[in-house]
């Protein structure tokens, strides 16, 4: 019984005040409320209730549709545990609430999801997965073909852009977290790499605006299909990491390795790409450095010549995740 009271208070140092009220009533019916109490006042004297974290996260789900594994992602997505998961490529936005439902009874959270209205001239729609136990959604706005001045297309052009704001769930320490989640175009070719270059700016200008709006804790993530980054190619890598330090911000994932398969044309060999990304302000403070999980930290970013079944079933990226405060 005090193992089980122990990783209840585990539990709460990085989930909601439900769970502390959960545990005090388990801690009275075992009358053994005093450790509740020893426990609960050590986290307190170390600071815990300023310090509670946040797990975001950002994931290309390859196409998600008809074709997409539900069960398998649902099993990746319990495992990358997230308060907040962005999401790309959703061309079947009528099927998220099937993939919450899976989600949340298969990972013990309550899930929602929200998604922008624009997919662009493919259909591909971003949006986010929230645990709304740990979060409150307070605001959502879309920016068509990620452009500030209510002039892009929202069939004809690029996918859009769609801001996020969270606040936690604690009466002690409310914080609040613009997400703005992005899919950049794709390509390899020096005249997509210079068009990146343009919804890098777009991104970073919106991101600049609700910053100086007051909004501190402000964050870009998502699948910026920077085909350069790796080998920095074109010197990608380099405009990136420039464009971003410029607009007083920072690169969170430059040190991932990879984040997606690809096969060359020609080759055997799947090689890995760093395509997706989280950048911050500088109120932004990482707890540990992003992680990248599924087929990504498995093959250590390696070469190979046979990808795993996630490949085919759910996408040709990974989870990317990182812990915030």
């Amino acid at each position: 019984m005090v193992v089980r009271l122990l990783l209840g208070f585990l539990r709460l140092l990085s989930h909601s005040v439900v769970t502390l009220l959960r545990l005090c009533v388990l801690a009275v019916r075992t009358r053994i409320g005093f450790v509740t109490l020893a426990l609960f006042c050590v986290y307190l004297a170390a600071g815990g209730c300023g310090g509670a974290s946040l797990r975001i996260g950002t994931f290309n789900v390859r196409e998600f549709g008809t074709r997409t594994d539900l069960v398998r992602l649902t099993e990746l997505l319990s495992e990358a545990d997230p308060d907040v998961m962005a999401m790309q490529e959703i061309q079947r936005p009528d099927l998220m609430p099937h993939l919450v439902a899976l989600l949340s009874e298969r990972s013990g959270r309550r899930y929602q999801a929200v998604l922008s209205a624009c997919g662009g001239k493919r259909t591909m729609h971003v949006g986010f997965l929230y645990d709304t136990e740990r979060v409150h959604l307070d605001q959502m706005q879309e920016f068509p073909e990620l452009r500030d001045d209510r002039g892009g297309s929202c069939s004809i052009g690029a996918r859009a852009g769609l801001l996020g704001v969270f606040s936690t769930n604690r009466w002690w320490s409310k914080k609040r977290y613009s997400l703005l989640t992005v899919h950049f175009p794709a390509g390899a070719q020096p005249v997509q790499v210079r068009e990146r270059q343009t919804f890098w700016a777009r991104a970073l200008q919106i991101a600049t605006r609700i910053r100086d709006g007051g909004q501190g804790r402000v964050l870009v993530l998502g699948d910026v299909n920077s085909t350069g980054y790796r080998d920095n190619s074109y010197r990608e890598r380099d405009a990136i990491h420039d464009a971003v330090a410029r607009a007083g911000f920072r690169v969170l994932t430059p040190n991932l390795g990879c984040t997606e398969y690809f096969q060359p044309e020609g080759r055997s060999s799947f090689m890995p790409s760093h395509l997706d990304h989280i950048v911050g302000g500088t109120e932004v403070t990482s707890t540990a450095p992003a992680r990248v999980l599924g087929f990504c930290e498995t093959l250590r970013c390696a070469p190979t010549q046979a990808m795993p079944s996630d490949y085919e079933a759910v996408s040709d990226h990974c989870p990317v995740l990182l812990t915030i405060k």
